[in-house]
């Protein structure tokens, strides 16, 4: 459809050229009339239609020839300060409308253009924005203001896996089977779309408040792996979770998010990653020659065959295949579909109220006040405004459905090497 959606495209049900279950799709240049077996297809129809249409941002106007809403900060009461990054904070939000809980995080324009990270940042939207998985973190809208940018996600509520990991000397095999079943889907989803994630580490996981996976900030993932012979050589991550090839400067692919997850199972395990240092240097030269000799307690015989392939040194060796990870012994619990449609039960619900409470949150955090990310206007912030064209997502825009679980669960021609 890419001819036809030109600026002031426009979709009508209504105009049926006096045939049933017709409708048009009217563009500068002419009009074009589609005929649909029944009524709803034709609404299906319609659905992408006006997906596509606001993708390439030429909508003015719904199928009912409403205006379409623009979603600003004026849509949101600002609640609490979740959490800080580099760019900004994360807001704990409610939409005045539906009085539904959001996370939105706050970024701004000028520091992201000045640390030279921009594309990074609209890479992170456009991710997010195709990215429909349970342990996956759901974007719902994005808009910006002449000095910031805004992302509004799920809220997530049961704390950094980070926080839970140090709450204990380690996990059980139950609990970290679990985790990393479902880490694993949401890798896997994300390898079938092209996309390699490249900062698996505790802090980056989260879990619901009934105690699900859920992988959030894609800052620093990369997109173009469909095929794969596709690499990159960037050396981006954090130190203990970096693959070898990283570390060498040699071109990589999806098999890197392997590694970090079997170097993150080991820390389930036994506590810390198998080549943990504190000195970094020290650490990078046992990420690199030390010997997977030694393993934690906790694992059993199957989990310790899952980290040697995982945690091979050689990317061309190493277990990256979806359908042979799923089909490991140290899984042989586990029923995909089931996991996939959250019908196993967590082993380990976080201590929550509800769905809206912080109390797994770091009050360093929420006594923080949320109302000083409103927007300045200035000469200063206009500067910075060109660069995030098509940064603002319409909630329309976005398909809410969830991946069949074949696709999702599978990824089964996900062979990275």
């Amino acid at each position: 459809m890419q001819q036809v959606l030109e600026p002031e495209s426009k979709v009508d049900k209504h105009d049926r050229k006096g045939k049933k279950h017709c409708f048009q799709l009217a563009t500068a240049a002419r009009t074009y009339y589609f005929i649909g077996q029944n009524e709803a297809e034709v609404d299906e129809w319609l659905k992408v239609l006006q997906r596509a249409i606001d993708e390439c941002g030429v909508a003015s106007e719904n199928f009912d020839g409403k205006p379409i809403n623009k979603i600003g900060l004026e849509d949101f009461d600002l609640l609490k300060v979740i959490g800080k990054g580099s760019f900004g904070k994360v807001i704990q939000v409610c939409k005045k409308d539906t009085k539904r809980i959001y996370a939105m995080k706050v970024m701004n324009k000028k520091v992201i253009v000045e640390k030279n990270d921009t594309e990074h940042i609209k890479a992170e939207r456009r991710i997010l924005q195709k990215v429909r998985h349970p342990f996956l973190m759901t974007l719902h809208m994005s808009f910006q203001t002449p000095d910031k940018l805004y992302l509004v996600m799920d809220f997530v509520n049961g704390g950094e896996l980070f926080t839970h990991m140090q709450s204990v000397e380690n996990f059980d095999q139950d609990r970290t089977r679990f985790y990393v079943a479902e880490i694993t889907l949401g890798v896997a989803y994300l390898h079938s779309l092209g996309v390699i994630y490249r900062d698996l580490k505790p802090e980056n996981i989260l879990l619901t408040s009934d105690g699900h996976i859920c992988l959030t900030d894609f800052g620093i993932s990369k997109e173009g792996f469909e095929e794969d012979t596709a690499r990159t050589k960037t050396l981006v991550g954090t130190p203990e979770y970096l693959a070898p090839e990283v570390l060498q400067g040699h071109a990589y692919g999806k098999a890197v998010d392997w590694w970090s997850l079997g170097t993150l199972m080991y820390e389930m395990l036994d506590g810390n990653p198998p080549f943990w240092d504190q000195d970094v240097q020290k650490m990078y030269k046992r990420i690199l020659q030390e010997p997977l000799a030694k393993f934690p307690p906790a694992a059993g015989p199957e989990a310790c065959d899952l980290l040697r392939q995982w945690l091979e040194r050689d990317p061309n060796k190493r277990l990256t295949d979806a359908k042979l990870i799923k089909a490991h012994a140290f899984f042989a619990s586990i029923n995909w579909d089931d996991l996939y449609n959250l019908k196993i039960k967590p082993t380990y619900v976080p201590p929550v109220k509800s769905a809206s409470s912080t109390s797994m949150i770091d009050p360093e955090f929420t006594k923080e006040d949320p109302n000083d990310i409103k927007p300045v206007n200035s000469l200063d912030a206009a500067k910075y405004a060109s660069h995030f064209d098509g940064f603002t997502l319409n909630p329309a825009t976005i398909d809410t459905r969830k991946p069949a679980p074949a696709a999702a669960a599978a990824a089964d021609d996900d062979d990275d090497d």
